[in-house]
């Protein structure tokens, strides 16, 4: 299905609107309490951490796979604090969703970004590098990437450009593959998701399913508790499901 963005169908627009929204309803309340001043949001730009997600929006990330995806980058804004951290999401098939909201637009209003996450579904394939390419392209620059990815990308053909980018920007790039099985080394996703961590001075974990609650796991590479992933046995913990 062709993609047809409406006039205003954008992140920062669509933030706006739900802006507006929330201070007509905080005017409308009747209450003894004095207004809380509505927060305000810094430029992106002037962002300590200015993070850009690659969301694997693909079919095979159907059914809880997709629900587990979405609870998890929303928890992860959670542990992000405002104006000092900035992100935006990147979809791997942004012209196949009808009506979503391009959300590569990279903001520090986190509550709003929260709730437009809720509205990825998941279809089409895996162009994983040449997404990652799109976004180290965009402004601001990032100054980290984060992957995740339950399985391997339809083409390699731009790993190595993707990787000389990253190295060049020294942004790092943390991945994060997700299974319903034992995966190690020799599996063609873990294999590539780690070369692409281990290459850009990223983290990679791998969160199975069976194991993992991704929606507590994936907030580990928020900034303010990326720090502990420092430590092996922290990571190994993680993975293993014994960390909340």
């Amino acid at each position: 299905m062709a993609f047809k963005p409406k006039l205003g169908n954008s992140i920062g627009t669509s933030l706006a609107e739900q802006q507006r929204s929330q201070n007509k309803k905080e005017d409308a309340l009747q209450t003894t309490e004095p207004k809380k001043e509505a927060p305000k949001f810094d430029d992106p730009s002037k962002a300590n951490e200015r993070i850009r997600i690659i969301f694997d929006d693909s079919g095979s990330m159907g059914g809880e796979k997709i629900k587990d995806a979405r609870d998890g980058c929303i928890e992860f804004l959670r542990n992000c604090k405002i104006n000092e951290t900035a992100v935006a999401v990147h979809v791997m098939n942004p012209k196949m969703h009808d009506g979503l909201i391009d959300l590569s637009g990279i903001t520090t209003n986190l509550p709003a970004l929260s709730i437009l996450i809720q509205k990825i579904t998941a279809v089409g394939r895996t162009p994983m590098y040449e997404t990652v390419k799109t976004a180290q392209s965009a402004t601001p620059k990032a100054t980290r990437f984060i992957v995740f990815s339950d399985g391997s990308p339809n083409s390699t053909e731009e790993k190595e450009n993707v990787i000389a980018k990253a190295k060049e920007n020294e942004t790092p790039i943390d991945t994060v593959l997700i299974t319903s099985y034992a995966c190690e080394a020799g599996d063609s996703a873990y294999d590539l998701l780690k070369e692409l961590a281990d290459r850009t001075g990223g983290y990679f974990l791998v969160f199975d399913r069976n194991k993992v609650d991704f929606k507590s796991a994936f907030k580990y590479l928020a900034p303010s508790l990326r720090g502990k992933l420092s430590d092996g046995k922290v990571r190994l913990a993680l993975m293993a499901g014994e960390l909340k």
